[in-house]
């Protein structure tokens, strides 16, 4: 029943004794209106896309909302494939960003965008370009189905924020660990070439600097890290405990160092396009080379580290070539400025070393007297340069040494190699891997 007073009409269900018809409507309004600006002031778009029509308002978690006035739209994504979940948000070059139409509108999967003039405006190749300020689909005839170029790998496997394979990095996606642009992923089990990179300091590249243009991974380059086989990226470990990466970037700097056993897997993919490398890497830091005698302590690492590599790759048995590049502390023509020697040492002690350490090398049941041995010249110790080239004269057709006197140095020093001193030597040592092995 109706509340109203006699004479009244009134609002059903509202008693308002003694206050006119018409201000009952008024205050009624007032009471509307004030409620509606609360809920505006609490319920405030989260995001400006859920305003479709520019009114003001959008619609999220199933009830409205007022979009504010000082929200910035989130820029629109360059490709749609930055939206691996299809939920409409993608994430490009560091930051979220929305794609604004779906790969297709249509159960049979049609496409939503317009065709790209051309092949050239899809940089990454992956079928997708950017024209006249929006994304446009390669046609088929215009895609050349290839490999995704080298350097469309991640330098970093943090590139990949959500885990999905894939980054941005340099305005454009990149592939982040085994992936490449033909589908193919390799795995530890497809090595075909293993070596064992050892000797000094240099081996470790401590304390030099890194591009990730120059110094970026290789799906076909593995190592053998503190968490068994990955792709070769420099913030793993792969020797020391630290080096050449401690496996994180520091807040403040990127705490890496290069290393010329990753240049060496590069090359000999570019140079083998069936190759896949790994590498283990035993590294004695100012050591001389008896330390790799019998029972001392760096041939004793590389037993140990050798096996246990071997051990994860099921279809390896043995190593397929040795990198050495040892002889600072050595270092004199005769004899040996090794402290750890005793003195007077022969006048040919390196060479005969270095005769012992190959012979004792291939007395081990995962090398052999036809596995290729190949050291690398010292940056300035030309004394022991003499004997290590000494094998590129010798009878042995499997033993070689590639040029490193003069190659650049880090400042603080002449005898440890720079990043661009890595990069050089480790392409060597692959071109000269590559002709003794192939050849």
């Amino acid at each position: 029943m109706d509340k109203t007073l006699p004479g009244q009409t009134g609002m059903p269900g509202v008693e308002m004794p003694g206050i006119p018809v018409i201000l009952q409507c008024v205050f009624l309004m007032l009471l509307m209106f004030d409620s509606s600006a609360i809920y505006a002031a609490d319920v405030t778009c989260q995001s400006a896309h859920s305003d479709l029509d520019g009114d003001g308002w959008g619609w999220e978690n199933n009830a409205s909302c007022v979009v504010s006035s000082g929200d910035a739209k989130k820029p629109e994504c360059r490709s749609a494939h930055s939206d691996p979940d299809g939920d409409g948000w993608g994430w490009e070059n560091g930051q979220a960003c929305l794609v604004t139409v779906s790969r297709t509108n249509s159960s049979d999967g049609a496409s939503r965008f317009p065709a790209c003039s051309g092949a050239g405006a899809d940089p990454d190749g992956d079928g997708y370009g950017w024209e006249s300020g929006r994304t446009c689909q390669v046609k088929e005839s215009n895609t050349v189905t290839q490999p995704i170029a080298q350097s469309a790998v991640c330098s970093y496997a943090g590139a990949d924020t959500d885990g999905d394979g894939f980054g941005w990095e340099n305005g454009r996606t990149c592939v982040v660990g085994t992936s490449t642009g033909s589908g193919k992923t390799y795995r530890p089990e497809d090595i075909t070439d293993l070596l064992l990179v050892t000797g000094q300091s240099n081996t470790l590249g401590a304390n030099t600097s890194v591009d990730y243009q120059l110094d970026n991974s290789h799906p076909r380059v593995f190592a053998y890290t503190s968490n068994g086989w990955r792709v070769a990226e420099l913030h793993q470990v792969w020797d020391r405990g630290r080096f050449p990466g401690p496996g994180y970037r520091n807040a403040s700097q990127d705490v890496v160092a290069n290393n010329f056993a990753l240049h060496f897997g590069k090359r000999l993919a570019e140079l083998d396009a069936a190759a896949v490398v790994g590498f283990v890497l035993v590294a004695e830091p100012g050591e001389g080379i008896e330390h790799w005698d019998p029972g001392n302590r760096g041939m004793n690492r590389v037993q140990h580290k050798v096996a246990a590599a071997i051990n994860e790759l099921p279809h390896k048995t043995a190593i397929d070539g040795i990198l050495w590049h040892q002889g600072e502390t050595d270092w004199l023509y005769d004899g040996t400025a090794d402290p750890d020697v005793e003195k007077p040492a022969p006048k040919y002690y390196y060479r005969n070393k270095l005769a012992q350490l190959i012979g004792n090398f291939r007395l081990e049941n995962w090398y052999d007297n036809q596995t290729p041995f190949i050291c690398g010249e010292t940056i300035s110790a030309s004394g022991i340069n003499a004997h290590l080239n000494g094998l590129n004269y010798d009878r042995d057709s499997y033993t070689a040494c590639v040029e490193g006197y003069g190659l650049p140095s880090r400042h603080t020093d002449g005898s440890h190699f720079n990043a661009s001193g890595l990069r050089t030597i480790g392409q060597r040592f692959a071109n000269s891997y590559y002709d003794l092995s192939r050849n």
